[in-house]
């Protein structure tokens, strides 16, 4: 089965004080022998599991799974759509491989729209323990996170395809969303753009922290198509596209069917090799003196 594997970067926040870090947390809930058991829902109908989970010298690799065990699609048969029957307690797998880098705090994540997301992993986490809160900021190719910091932000656009299930927007707590969700239901709309913007005005300027906070949330959403912040700087505009800058990977491959210890295997081997080959920059970027 040919297939690709697109995976994205980002950078995991450090915790609070008095919070096991990141990692810490993946490795307990992976000392837990039944999958089911370190299953949790996160939202209305959506259910996450840490499916696997084994260090690597300075990192760990692994694969999160999102449980489906509702609107189950029909099975299609030479006499037509038949239902899928699955055994009690049982629903489909939809994963989502990753490798995480230690020293760097930077996570490679598979993208699969009907898996898991930074959002759900955050969620996760946080249903363990309330103060395990970890934001994940999209890891950003060239000079573009360097651009933005040193910019005062006076637009923001964020452009939603809207999804078939638009209450899929209400998972996530975050204003735009609900209210790109709103819009299109209101107007049976397929496409929402929302534009915050200073206008005209010289003095004026976004909330850089907000913004800031915005882009951690949207930008692992699925049906984001835009994410765009206007920046300035003595009177210099600059336009930061924060889905076409973020550093990514894709490859095609050739995914064992029937086998999902294979399939993994090949997928974690690609995510490897694409840290291997991003590594000297995030660690440029990353590293502590």
């Amino acid at each position: 089965m040919d297939s690709t594997v697109h995976a994205r970067f980002w950078r995991v926040a450090e915790p609070a004080p008095g919070v096991d870090d990141f990692p810490t947390i993946l490795a307990e809930e992976a000392k837990e022998p039944k999958a089911g058991k370190r299953e949790r829902d996160v939202a209305e109908g959506v259910r996450v599991r840490l499916e696997r989970c084994v260090p690597n010298g300075d990192f760990l690799e692994g694969e999160f799974c999102r449980v489906q065990s509702a609107n189950i699609p029909p099975q299609a048969g030479p006499d037509g759509l038949e239902p899928m029957q699955l055994p009690a307690g049982r629903g489909i797998g939809h994963v989502a491989a990753f490798s995480y880098h230690l020293p760097t705090r930077v996570l490679l994540l598979q993208r699969n729209a009907l898996s898991v997301n930074p959002n759900r992993i955050s969620l996760y986490i946080a249903m363990s323990k309330p103060d395990r809160f970890f934001a994940f900021a999209p890891v950003m190719c060239g000079d573009a996170m360097e651009r933005f910091a040193t910019k005062e932000p006076r637009a923001f656009t964020v452009t939603f395809a809207a999804p078939k299930n638009l209450k899929a927007f209400d998972d996530y707590e975050l204003p735009a969303a609900k209210g790109a969700r709103l819009i299109a239901e209101a107007y049976d709309g397929v496409r929402v753009t929302v534009e915050v913007s200073v206008g005209k005005s010289q003095r004026l300027k976004l909330n850089k922290a907000m913004v800031m906070e915005a882009i951690q949330g949207l930008a692992g959403i699925p049906g984001v198509k835009k994410l765009k912040v206007r920046a300035e700087e003595d009177g210099e505009d600059d336009i930061i596209n924060f889905i076409k800058e973020q550093l990514q990977y894709e490859k095609k491959a050739v995914l064992p069917e029937g086998d999902p210890e294979q399939n993994y295997e090949v997928r974690k081997l690609l995510l490897r090799a694409a840290f291997g080959d991003s590594l000297p920059t995030l660690e440029k970027q990353f590293n502590k003196p």
